[in-house]
C-alpha cells in the first residue's frame, strides 16, 4: 500500500509536468528571445566599442502603399498592439477556465517519517506514513460573475482589436503625412534651385550691361544680393529637406544607419512640373463623413467596446452581492487507510463594511464616465472631420488659384526679362517678377501635397481603407 501512494503522488507529478512542459518551454523562448547578448562588445584601438552592422533597408523604386506595408510590419507599436490582442485572448481564456461546472481537479501525494518517542527523547526510532490525496471542487453556482467577467474580457478583447486597427490606420496617416511632406520639400527646393539660377542669369546679363554701358552699377550689386538670397534659400530648403526625410525614416521604423536616401526614397528630377497623387479624391461633406466614422472609425469602436465592458462590470458587481454555490470531493490514503469524502458549500459575505454595494456604486460611475467619454469622442471626431473637409476643399481651391498664377507670373516675368533686356525695365521689376513666379510655384506645390495630406488625413478620422492611385500629374491638369 505504501509504494500505491509512493507511485500515485509520482504519477500526479509526473501528469502536471507534462502538462506544464510546452508552457515553460514558451516562456523560456521568450526570455532567451529578449535576454541582452552575453558577449562584449569589439572594443577598437580607439576605446569605441565597434557595433554590428545593421541591415540594410532597400525600398527604392517604392511608391506609398509599399513604404505603408513595411511601416506596418517593422513599427514597435503595431508589435506592441498586436501583442495586446494576444494577452486579451488569454485572458479570456483564463476566465473561461473559471466558469461554473468546470472541474477543478487537484492531487497531492507525500511521505513522512516521525519520532514517537515516550518518557525519553530519541532519534533512534522512527516510523514513515505516505500520504496522498485527490480533490475535486466544481462551481455550481455564482449567480452571473464568471459570465459577467466573460462579458467584459470579451469587450476587452473586442476594444484590443480595433486598437490594432487604429494603431495600423494611425500609422498608415504617419507615412503618409510624411511621405507627401517629404516630396514636397523636394519640390520646394528645386523650385529654390530654380530661382538661384534665374537670378544667376540675371546678374549676368547685368554685368553685361554695365560693361556695355548700358546698366547702372547699382543694378549689378542688386542682381548680387538677390543672388545671394537665393542661394540661402537654397541652403534653407536644403535643410528642410533632410528634416523631412528623418521624419519619413522615423514614421516607417528605421534608423540611420539602416538606410539613406538613394536606397529608401531617391529624388525625382521633374518635382516641380509633375507631382505624384497617391490617393483617390474623397467628395463626402463633413456631415457624411461623420455619419461614416459612427460605422468605421476605431476610435469610437473602441470606446463602444469599453463602454460596454464597464457594462459588464456592473453586472460582475451586483452577482457578487450574492452567494457562490459548489460542490466537492476528495478521495485521500494516509497509510493504509483510504478515505472519500464530499460536501456542499454556500458562502455568503454577510458584512463587510458596505464594501461591496461601494464597488456596485464605482461601476455605476465608471459605466456613466465611458458613456460620456464616447459622446465626448464623437463631438471631437466631428470637429476634426469638419475642419480636414476644410482643408481638403481649400487645397482644391488654392491648387486651381496657383496654378492659374503660375501661367500668369511666367508670362509676366518672360516680358519683364525682355523689357530689362532692352531697358525698358528696372531691376525692382524684374525682382518682383522673378519673386512672383517662385512663390507662384512654391504655392502649386504645397497645395497639391496639402491636398493629398487632407485625403490621408480624412480617411484615417473615418476609418476607411485608402484607396491607392499611384498616378503622375502634370502641373497643367486639374486638381480633380
Amino acid at each position: 500500500m505504501r509504494l500505491a501512494a509512493i507511485g500515485f503522488a509520482a504519477l500526479a507529478a509526473a501528469v502536471f509536468a507534462v502538462a506544464g512542459c510546452e508552457t515553460i518551454e514558451n516562456a523560456r523562448a521568450a526570455q532567451e528571445r529578449n535576454a541582452p547578448a552575453g558577449e562584449e562588445p569589439d572594443v577598437t584601438k580607439d576605446g569605441v566599442a565597434a557595433a554590428s552592422a545593421a541591415p540594410r533597408v532597400e525600398l527604392s523604386g517604392s511608391m506609398l502603399p509599399d513604404y505603408v506595408a513595411f511601416a506596418l510590419t517593422n513599427r514597435p507599436d503595431v508589435v506592441q498592439a498586436e501583442l495586446a490582442v494576444a494577452d486579451a485572448e488569454l485572458a479570456l481564456k483564463q476566465v473561461e477556465a473559471d466558469g461554473p461546472l468546470v472541474p477543478h481537479l487537484d492531487a497531492s501525494g507525500g511521505y513522512s517519517r516521525n519520532t514517537a518517542n515516550g518518557r525519553h527523547f530519541t532519534l533512534s526510532h522512527m516510523s514513515g506514513d505516505p500520504s496522498g490525496s485527490l480533490s475535486l471542487d466544481l462551481l455550481v453556482c455564482d449567480f452571473g460573475r464568471n459570465d459577467a467577467q466573460e462579458a467584459e474580457a470579451r469587450e476587452n478583447l473586442a476594444a484590443a482589436l480595433v486598437s490594432l486597427l487604429r494603431v495600423r490606420l494611425g500609422v498608415f496617416h504617419e507615412v503618409s503625412a510624411a511621405y507627401f511632406e517629404l516630396r514636397m520639400r523636394d519640390a520646394l527646393l528645386e523650385a529654390a534651385f530654380t530661382n538661384e539660377f534665374q537670378y544667376a542669369s540675371h546678374l549676368k546679363e547685368a554685368q553685361a550691361r554695365f560693361e556695355a554701358q548700358e546698366a547702372q552699377k547699382l543694378d549689378v550689386l542688386k542682381a548680387k544680393l538677390d543672388l545671394t538670397d537665393a542661394q540661402l534659400a537654397v541652403i534653407t530648403a536644403s535643410n528642410a529637406v533632410t528634416t523631412a526625410f528623418a521624419d519619413f525614416m522615423k514614421a516607417l521604423g528605421v534608423s540611420a544607419d539602416e538606410t539613406s536616401r538613394d536606397e529608401l526614397m531617391p529624388k525625382d528630377s521633374d518635382v516641380v512640373s509633375v507631382a505624384w497623387r497617391e490617393l483617390d479624391a474623397t467628395h463626402f461633406s463633413a456631415v457624411d463623413g461623420l455619419e461614416i466614422a459612427k460605422g468605421s472609425s476605431p476610435e469610437l469602436a473602441y470606446l463602444r467596446a469599453k463602454l460596454r465592458a464597464a457594462s459588464a462590470l456592473v453586472d460582475y458587481r451586483v452577482a457578487d452581492l450574492f452567494p457562490e454555490l459548489s460542490l466537492g470531493a476528495t478521495l485521500s490514503f494516509t497509510d493504509r487507510i483510504w478515505n472519500f469524502g464530499w460536501a456542499f458549500k454556500a458562502v455568503q459575505s454577510v458584512f463587510e463594511g458596505y464594501r461591496r454595494t461601494a464597488a456596485v456604486d464605482r461601476a455605476i460611475v465608471a459605466l456613466d464616465s465611458a458613456r460620456e467619454d464616447l459622446r465626448l469622442a464623437e463631438q471631437d471626431l466631428s470637429a476634426r472631420i469638419t475642419s480636414a473637409v476644410a482643408a481638403r476643399d481649400n487645397a482644391k481651391k488654392s491648387l486651381f488659384a496657383a496654378k492659374v498664377k503660375v501661367s500668369q507670373a511666367k508670362e509676366n516675368l518672360d516680358v519683364v526679362r525682355e523689357e530689362y533686356g532692352v531697358g525698358e525695365a528696372s531691376r525692382v521689376e524684374f525682382t518682383d517678377a522673378v519673386q512672383m513666379y517662385t512663390e507662384s510655384v512654391c504655392d502649386r506645390v504645397k497645395a497639391f501635397y496639402a491636398g493629398q495630406a487632407a485625403e490621408a488625413a480624412l480617411l484615417t478620422l473615418v476609418g476607411r481603407r485608402p484607396v491607392y492611385v499611384e498616378e503622375k500629374v502634370s502641373a497643367t491638369e486639374s486638381s480633380d
